[in-house]
């Protein structure tokens, strides 16, 4: 069946992601393949000292993304989009988007660039005996709850950007959606407990006795989404969400829709190759494959785009491949059970710096990420240099930063010990 048909009959799968400088809207068909795309351009605004998307932005970025796919739909196979055989939705994952009993957001949607939960992380993290970033949903709920914030008593609901749409596209009011998420978009709110899919109990306990003492009335589970595992059937599209995200009312409602899902496993990252005309591109965070693709030119991109799907399906299943995942799996623990030398810390991490080619200036900023966190570990010092990549303003650097990353956590034992040693590294 040709993607015309697929269109025409309602095979077609749409995927949303909400990125940070992007929003993208593509339709596949039934063998993944990519068969048309929408765009809408997007920046977040400093207001007030934070970092946020209005919620105007939020809907009018994803209509016109969606204007701008029907569109493409339009002029590559003459025909209108009327039904999809499913939607999901994906986003830019933590930050902070609490609601009201009416649906009414309370404050702001303070994204996850926002580092002014400090005092709750420092709070949080000796308490769950587990790390707590300052960009996580937890961590500002906490910190607008030690700061006092008026509107901390009205929550009812608290969610991310993903959740966000997903609840108001498949709710026939404000109010009336699926308070969902999938697993993976989960664990960027609070710590999730592997062994039952779902949010750590104990934590959970925990979390509610410690806000109990500043004067915070809720149960924390009652007003986080539901946990979802990958495959889960997750709402349906409303009548009122179809005309919220297709305005001309072409798009039929009854839609299948799977857990919102965050960025951290959707996300493409692209650096310059020295081939001619050519860009190196690989799928998903660099750890999890060593295979390249090469993409030709836009030009001629729509000769070639089906091989380039099949490589990266191959290097999706290899990403998925159980042995591969345990490995990683293995690679983290073993960092996170390497601690830092904490008495000369400063030197560590310049060693390590240079052992990875990470510029002074660079290896500061690190190191400040790294006292945020306050997690002293080999694994701590990645996850400072891929938090330190998000302030980069050069993408290519960016995205090298977040390879170093993985590196970082995957270097040898020995040259850890060279590194964490009182005495510099032998030549």
């Amino acid at each position: 069946m040709d993607a015309k048909e697929i269109i025409r009959s309602g095979r077609a799968v749409l995927g949303i992601e909400l990125g940070s400088t992007r929003i993208k809207a593509v339709l596949v068909d039934d063998s993944f393949r990519p068969i048309a795309q929408g765009v809408h351009e997007w920046e977040n605004q400093l207001v007030d000292g934070l970092w946020t998307y209005s919620t105007e932005a939020i809907w009018y970025g994803l209509q016109d993304c969606y204007v701008h796919l029907r569109e493409d739909v339009r002029s590559r196979y003459d025909v209108e989009i009327e039904s999809l055989a499913a939607i999901g939705v994906s986003a830019m994952m933590h930050g902070y988007m609490p609601f009201g009993k009416d649906g009414r957001i309370l404050v702001p949607f303070r994204t996850w660039r926002n580092t002014m939960t400090e005092e709750a992380c420092r709070e949080l993290t000796p308490l769950f005996a587990f790390n707590i970033p300052q960009r996580w949903s937890i961590a500002h709920l906490y910190q607008a709850i030690l700061n006092g914030e008026e509107h901390v008593k009205e929550i009812d609901y608290l969610t991310t950007l993903a959740g966000y749409i997903h609840w108001q596209l498949s709710g026939e009011s404000k109010t009336g959606g699926a308070r969902v998420l999938g697993v993976g978009e989960a664990s960027g709110m609070f710590p999730i407990d592997s062994a039952i899919c779902d949010y750590d109990r104990e934590m959970l306990e925990k979390f509610d006795v410690l806000a109990a003492k500043h004067g915070f009335g809720r149960k924390l589970k009652d007003i986080l989404p539901k946990v979802l595992p990958a495959g889960e059937k997750a709402g349906i599209l409303s009548a009122a969400g179809a005309k919220l995200l297709d305005p001309s009312g072409s798009l039929e409602s009854g839609v299948p829709m799977c857990p919102p899902e965050g960025d951290a496993g959707t996300g493409m990252t692209a650096t310059d190759s020295t081939a001619s005309k050519m860009r190196r591109t690989h799928s998903g965070p660099r750890l999890l494959t060593n295979r390249q693709f090469f993409v030709c030119a836009a030009e001629v991109l729509t000769d070639s785009d089906q091989d380039f799907v099949r490589s990266l399906q191959a290097a999706v299943r290899e990403a998925m491949d159980e042995a591969r995942f345990v490995q990683l799996l293995n690679q983290m623990r073993e960092s996170a059970q390497m601690a830092l030398n904490t008495e000369n810390l400063d030197e560590v991490v310049k060693r390590a710096a240079a052992c990875v080619h990470i510029t002074e200036a660079e290896s500061a900023g690190i190191l400040q990420y790294l006292h945020t966190d306050g997690d002293y570990t080999l694994y701590g010092l990645a996850n400072a240099v891929t938090r330190y990549s998000q302030d980069v303003e050069s993408y290519d650097r960016a995205s090298k930063l977040e390879e170093i990353g993985y590196t970082v956590m995957t270097m040898t034992p020995d040259l850890f010990r060279r590194i964490n040693q009182v005495t510099g590294i032998a030549a």
